[in-house]
């Protein structure tokens, strides 16, 4: 009887150290990136457009987050959003415009979210107002802008594929 009781005890035990240990799990791992603006080569200005978000609720801060990150992705690429530090005559000059859209359908009696986050590049020197370059991410699912990793990670993609489809010089 001894036994089966240690048994019993031991069982809960490992049960209980196993659900825990999948409980913090689930709590994720926390996402850091940081930026820094020495040693970087200026090759644009970007001076930033608007910045639209169709969202239900909560859109006012999405815009302003993704006005204070967007600068610092640029600064990745080589763009400046700081006009007197880009002052070279024969940089090129871009304004870049900003669309992250957010929304919810049925999808067999569950809600889902389409999100989407276009990053729209024209040049600011032409008298052309048609874009040089666009590029859009799209995530299908139970994510949400209001996450601001789904949010960097979309506009991160975007932002790739912008620049990529730039016409190089």
């Amino acid at each position: 009887m001894k036994i089966k009781s240690i048994n019993i005890i031991f069982i809960t035990v490992v049960i209980g150290i196993v659900l825990s240990i999948s409980s913090c799990s689930n709590m994720g791992i926390p996402t850091v990136k940081s930026w820094s603006s020495a040693s970087r080569r200026i090759i644009a200005y970007a001076e930033l457009g608007t910045i639209r978000v169709e969202k239900n609720a909560d859109w006012t801060s999405l815009e302003a987050e993704t006005r204070r990150l967007l600068p610092f992705m640029l600064a990745e690429k080589g763009y400046s959003t700081n006009k007197m530090e880009s002052s070279e005559e024969n940089i090129p000059s871009y304004r870049i415009d900003a669309v992250l859209i957010e929304r919810e359908y049925m999808e067999n009696w569950k809600t889902r979210r389409s999100i989407s986050a276009e990053i729209i590049i024209y040049n600011t020197g032409a008298e052309d107002t048609t874009p040089l370059a666009a590029g859009k991410a799209l995530l299908l699912g139970e994510k949400s802008l209001s996450s601001s990793k789904v949010l960097y990670d979309l506009l991160q993609l975007a932002l790739d594929r912008s620049v990529q489809a730039l016409p190089k010089p």
